[in-house]
């Protein structure tokens, strides 16, 4: 989820804001020298506070904030105007957006897989030792474990990428890899070695280091991004997420709002509607 997303509730805050203010301050001519002009200009004025009472909520029901007018100087926008609604919805987008990067702050940022493709990698790990599936004693459900497999072949694409973690998987410090590397050298090995028959990991050089280190190749990248998500996660599919949804939900609430009230100004009469706008 981008911060550009933010700039749509932000934009429609702006303007339920500046508009009040400029349509007190900007006079329509009068009916007498200019009929035309007059009716435009008023019409143009009730649809865009028909557009700020929407959008305030005060259409709906809901209280005007009353901050920044008087009811002698401006009683439209005393009324009819709230900056709460959209002040409320900007604060949870920003939320939604900071919670987002800050679970893409990683150093290894997650892909999006197809659900199809996400459970063929569930099986194939199930197939290859990496994953079992338990019992949980406490409610009889079953749950993903890693095997002792799974956890050497992790550790060992931990060491041989320079890496503590990966994705959203178990910790590791340096002192636990490099233990696992020292005491345990012929799991290391067969590890990596399977690794690399498997066109798991390549060689690549590190300019940091100047030395030669491993990156998971592309295959291998979603593989043990299924493998740490499902032993951390348990069996459920993560899919699309929770907060992505919840953006997407609040921004076709936006539109949709956005498209009803332009289809109710566009179909009023305004000779029908008792105006009481300053001209």
């Amino acid at each position: 989820m981008s911060m550009k997303i933010v700039l749509i509730p932000l934009a429609l805050l702006v303007f339920v804001f500046i508009y009040p203010f400029a349509a007190y301050n900007i006079d329509c001519p009068t009916g007498i020298d200019d009929p035309k002009g007059n009716e435009d200009c008023t019409w143009t004025k009730m649809m865009f506070w028909e557009a700020v009472e929407v959008l305030s909520l005060t259409e709906l029901g809901f209280p005007p904030d009353r901050i920044f007018f008087v009811e002698e100087n401006n009683p439209d926008a005393y009324h009819n105007h709230s900056l709460i609604p959209l002040v409320v919805a900007t604060a949870v987008t920003i939320c939604l957006v900071k919670v987002r990067e800050h679970e893409r702050g990683y150093d290894m940022k997650r892909r999006q897989l197809d659900d199809g493709y996400w459970f063929v990698l569930q099986k194939r790990l199930l197939d290859s030792g990496f994953i079992t599936v338990t019992i949980n004693p406490a409610n009889g459900k079953n749950y993903w474990s890693p095997t002792l497999k799974g956890v050497k072949a992790y550790k060992t694409v931990l060491e041989l990428t320079k890496r503590n973690r990966l994705f959203k998987g178990p910790k590791f410090t340096d002192e636990e890899i490099d233990e696992f590397r020292y005491t345990d050298k012929s799991s290391y090995e067969s590890c990596k070695n399977w690794l690399i028959e498997w066109n798991m990991i390549k060689p690549i050089y590190d300019p940091k280091t100047n030395d030669e280190i491993y990156e998971l190749t592309e295959y291998a990248y979603e593989f043990f991004q299924v493998y740490s998500t499902t032993i951390t996660k348990g069996a459920v599919n993560p899919g699309p997420h929770v907060l992505k949804q919840m953006g997407e939900a609040v921004l076709m609430a936006i539109f949709i709002v956005c498209y009803v009230t332009i289809k109710a100004l566009t179909g009023r009469d305004p000779d029908k509607k008792q105006m009481s706008r300053r001209n």
